[in-house]
């Protein structure tokens, strides 16, 4: 796919809701949404390509939950460690992209990898812990910055964890 029409299929129509937005990238191929994330992580477009990636696992859960009734996948929906899975789901298709063109070994794939899993879970572990911790001192704002900030620092903290026992 030419990498000129990555951003006219992430663009909402003429008056296309949010959610019937969210609805038609949800029923994307799947090919086309992992083309789509290694072009954007290719073009320097990470963050971007992690948060649509978010929003798109966040459409197809919800779609999912509607569907079928499940109040878990209702749940799920709205849980934030979805975020750090799409992390990981951009970083693992950049890396992935990375490997069939040639500008790294299998060896470095692999350590990639597990830099990118230990940062995944330690960006979810850290989002749960910070928002828990921000909820105590000031509830609402501090939940979103305890979040964040726990966030940053278990991905950063589980990348380098996995990293040390790797390299």
């Amino acid at each position: 796919m030419p990498n000129n029409q990555l951003p006219r299929i992430l663009d909402r129509r003429p008056g296309e809701s949010h959610d019937a937005w969210l609805k038609r990238l949800s029923n994307l191929d799947p090919k086309v949404i992992a083309e789509l994330a290694a072009q954007a992580a290719a073009s320097g477009t990470e963050i971007i390509a992690k948060k649509a990636t978010a929003e798109l696992l966040r459409a197809g859960i919800k779609e999912a939950a509607r569907s079928t009734g499940n109040q878990a996948l209702r749940a799920a929906a709205r849980s934030n460690p979805l975020l750090a899975l799409a992390s990981l789901v951009v970083d693992q298709g950049a890396d992935s992209a990375r490997l069939a063109a040639g500008h790294i070994d299998g060896e470095e794939y692999g350590k990639r990898s597990a830099e990118n899993v230990g940062g995944a879970a330690g960006a979810a572990g850290g989002m749960a812990a910070g928002a828990a911790v921000g909820s105590m001192l000031l509830p609402g704002i501090g939940t979103v910055i305890g979040g964040f900030v726990g966030s940053m620092l278990g991905g950063t903290g589980g990348r380098a964890a996995a990293s040390s026992v790797v390299r």
